[in-house]
């Protein structure tokens, strides 16, 4: 859903749309609060979790054999890519972070709700709607 939002045509989320993006970022949520306790609970049972030796899984980059192997077998540590702006002459660069951390997974949505409504170096204000959507990711992010 992340990726195919980012394609998306800038100020084209309309109700539908934004309300799908929410909705894959409560799924992952949950997820990643789900892998978070399952993380924490193989921490206290084990000194390096399964989780150390497996490669990360990009969910929302195209898909090729990692994420087809997660998804049958549930080999690797799923994420997210975000874009981070490292300075004007050095552009950004793609990081991943991994579902286990939700609080990553609402910066990720965000990220993709204001980079649809936002030019860069824009003063211009969100859309009411994806306001209020960022506002209640922010706050999902805030609970953990």
């Amino acid at each position: 859903m992340f990726r195919a939002a980012r394609n998306v045509a800038a100020y084209q989320f309309r109700g539908f749309e934004s309300l799908a993006i929410y909705h894959a970022t409560l799924v992952l949520w949950v997820y990643g609060l789900i892998q978070c306790g399952e993380t924490k609970r193989l921490e206290v049972t084990t000194p390096m979790s399964e989780a150390d030796l497996t490669a990360p899984v990009p969910l929302d980059e195209p898909e090729n054999q990692v994420t087809k192997s997660f998804l049958s077998h549930g080999v690797g540590r799923p994420g997210l890519m975000m874009l981070q702006y490292r300075g004007k002459n050095e552009g950004d660069v793609k990081v991943f972070y991994e579902l286990a951390k939700p609080r990553a997974v609402t910066a990720v949505a965000q990220q993709v709700f204001e980079g649809n409504c936002r030019l860069p170096f824009s003063d211009v204000s969100l859309p009411p709607i994806i306001q209020n959507l960022c506002a209640l990711i922010k706050d999902l992010g805030n609970l953990q």
